[in-house]
Order: C-alpha cells, then sequence, then structure tokens
C-alpha cells in the first residue's frame, strides 16, 4: 500500500478558500451536527515515504495546483 499525498496537512478552511479564490466564488459552508462523529479524526496527514522511494523522481503537486485544476472550466 502506498499512499499518494504531499506530507503537508491543509484544514478545510484553507481549502475552501483557496477554492474562493479559484473561482472567483462566494462559497458557503456549514456544518450539520448530527453528522459529526464525537471520535472524528482532527487532522490527517499522509507519510509519502513509500511513494518516493517507489517512484523517486516524482514531483510533487500543490493543493493550489490540482485545485485549479479541478475547478478549470476548460
Amino acid at each position: 500500500t502506498v499512499n499518494v499525498c504531499s506530507g503537508v496537512a491543509h484544514s478545510l478552511t484553507d481549502i475552501v478558500d483557496m477554492c474562493r479564490e479559484i473561482s472567483g466564488h462566494d462559497l458557503s459552508v456549514e456544518v450539520n451536527p448530527a453528522f459529526v462523529r464525537a471520535n472524528e479524526v482532527k487532522m490527517l496527514t499522509g507519510v509519502r515515504g513509500k511513494l518516493r522511494a517507489a517512484v523517486p523522481d516524482i514531483a510533487p503537486i500543490d493543493l493550489r495546483s490540482t485545485l485549479r485544476w479541478m475547478l478549470a472550466t476548460d
């Protein structure tokens, strides 16, 4: 098993803010307490050591670039 990850943690707030900047849209996020688990994982970060060992020449792609690609309207 190999984690495809950057090894960098991002908050949901950071991601929503990046999506706002990229899209030019004002996004609203609301939390429904009925869906929040008492044991919710607050932070989860992948370790990319196995990925780098398997593919040493892989160039990291930052989250903002990935979001730009995902939100592209072309």
